[in-house]
């Protein structure tokens, strides 16, 4: 309906909706309402656990659980990581190439979470035992080693088969991230001589760190409770918290059940409230208009630049981003950025002493 046009919303503006205070009654039960959901689906069924866990747990498990969580983080951060960097080139492959490789690649990429992990875990278990198989042969004729099962044998498949389910979390968080990105900046970048994977590196990893954040954080909670592919896929000896809560929960064990459980649900609980903090820190940010040209005292009339070239008294890094700094009046390179502070792009460098305008409110916090 659009034409094929794109829009990118780098503004802070946004349309508030109206506060309404109710009366003392209905505020009441509108909390009410509001709680009742919460206390009943989280609050009583984990303080439930913990009861269970304090009182009917498994005193000799402690030593166990210390690796089990370090099975868990291992699967579950490793994952994040490898998803987040993959959907950073993939949504940047489209984004840049509007071949239809690269349309086809970003879209076949988010089919996995379609599909139930039992499913994808078979799919990745017969072709990775034959690589296994294959590469433990050719090792041992070429060079004498004995190397067992290197991928099949490791967490390593187990990896890969939460890779498959869960990078479109990933993917959807970056795109998100890129849409608040003007075409603009990278083109600024690409006709003052960057490669492609120099825009990347130099324009949108500074813009996109509060969305790759996210992307990752997604990828560890879901992994962390991934089961049927965790059931399939592990190693002896690898089980994973929520691999133990299971078995332990199937033999009516609840007691010792329990405390996995929780700490199953401990980072899901965590994440958002650090998230929520670190968001909240910034407080409120300033959209910017332009460059003054001149200074002026209080209520005296000004002229500002928003496009064009402004040449400062200082020296500049050419071909470095440089934003709105903490301090007033301040400008920095986008590296240098304060944390917890709202990007505001304010150019590029064209020399030592010019920067090109490209005023734009990204909208994404450092």
């Amino acid at each position: 309906s659009r034409g094929g046009s794109r829009f990118h919303d780098t503004t802070l503006r946004q349309r508030g909706s109206g506060r309404q205070t109710l009366p003392r009654l209905r505020g009441g039960l509108a909390l009410l309402a509001c709680a009742l959901p919460l206390a009943g689906g989280f609050l009583l069924p984990a303080g439930l656990m913990l009861k269970m866990a304090l009182t009917a747990g498994d005193a000799a498990f402690g030593p166990r659980f210390l690796t089990l969580a370090g099975n868990s983080v291992l699967v579950a951060g490793s994952t994040a990581v490898l998803a987040t960097a993959l959907a950073l080139l993939i949504a940047y492959a489209a984004r840049v190439d509007a071949s239809p490789v690269s349309r086809w690649a970003h879209r076949v990429s988010g089919l996995g979470y379609a599909l139930p992990g039992s499913v994808i875990a078979v799919g990745v278990l017969l072709p990775v035992t034959r690589l296994d198989q294959a590469l433990a042969l050719l090792l041992r004729e070429s060079l004498g080693l004995e190397v067992g099962l290197l991928f099949t044998g490791t967490l390593a498949a187990l990896v890969y088969a939460c890779l498959v389910r869960y990078l479109t979390a990933a993917l959807q968080a970056v795109d998100a991230g890129l849409v608040r990105i003007t075409p603009r900046m990278e083109q600024a970048a690409r006709t003052l001589g960057h490669t492609p994977a120099q825009t990347l590196w130099r324009v949108h990893l500074p813009l996109l760190r509060g969305s790759a954040l996210s992307a990752g954080l997604l990828v560890f909670i879901d992994v962390m409770k991934e089961l049927p592919a965790t059931l399939v896929l592990r190693p002896f000896g690898s089980d994973t918290l929520a691999v133990v809560a299971y078995n332990l929960a199937r033999d009516e064990r609840l007691g010792e059940a329990a405390l996995p459980s929780l700490a199953i649900v401990l980072p899901a609980m965590l994440v958002p409230a650090l998230v929520g903090t670190r968001v909240y820190i910034g407080g409120d940010f300033t959209t910017v208009a332009g460059i003054s040209l001149h200074a002026a005292s209080t209520g005296q009339p000004i002229k500002y630049a928003t496009t064009g070239y402004v040449t400062f008294n200082a020296v500049l890094t050419a071909g470095k981003i440089y934003v709105l700094g903490a301090t007033a009046g301040d400008i920095c390179p986008a590296a240098d950025l304060t944390t917890n502070w709202r990007t505001s792009l304010l150019g590029i460098a064209y020399s030592t002493t010019s920067l090109r305008l490209l005023i734009t409110n990204t909208g994404v916090t450092n």
